[in-house]
């Protein structure tokens, strides 16, 4: 009682507060470079700043029903995709955005590459504590809740969250459709 609580020491003066872009701005930009790529260039700048690494490497999963024998098939298809951002400190957003959505157009091209095959091939250094090619991942779900109504009975389909870690960061993001 009464004891006043010291103020942790900072070895720099604190930055002032973020200033938040509207809603409006950024839905401008995702609608010129897509929502993806937006999102993973927010992630992959700050890593970058705070890693002191040029070179930022996020997975992200994606539906897996390229090949038309999946069409009948009932159960959940997905692979994991790696993407490699380079952030140098000249580049400007606008061409960070454009390197990000290149980079994702030529990745969804070979998205039917299974993650396994990848990992066979390229044969990275094992370790039971690491992922093989990335440490942070990004998740989006870009979908409408389902709801069924049965005779005055509703049921609403919303996802769960995955409860256990593959690697050291898994950020998800959520686009709420009416929001």
């Amino acid at each position: 009682r009464g004891l006043t609580p010291t103020p942790a020491p900072t070895p720099t003066p604190t930055p002032p507060p973020a200033t938040v872009r509207t809603p409006s701005r950024v839905t401008a930009v995702t609608r010129v470079f897509g929502g993806p790529p937006v999102l993973r260039s927010a992630l992959a700048l700050p890593l970058a700043r705070l890693s002191s690494q040029p070179s930022i490497v996020i997975g992200t999963p994606t539906a897996g029903r390229s090949h038309p024998d999946l069409d009948e098939v009932v159960g959940m298809f997905v692979n994991t995709l790696v993407l490699r951002s380079t952030i140098d400190p000249t580049t400007t957003l606008a061409e960070l955005l454009d390197q990000s959505r290149t980079t994702e157009l030529n990745a969804f091209a070979h998205a039917d590459v299974q993650f396994e095959r990848l990992v066979d091939v390229l044969d990275p250094p094992r370790s039971e504590s690491l992922h093989p090619f990335f440490q942070v991942a990004l998740s989006l779900n870009n979908f409408t809740a389902a709801t069924l109504d049965c005779d005055g009975l509703e049921f609403a389909i919303a996802p769960q969250p995955l409860d256990i870690a593959k690697c050291d960061l898994h950020f998800h993001f959520t686009d709420h459709h009416n929001a």
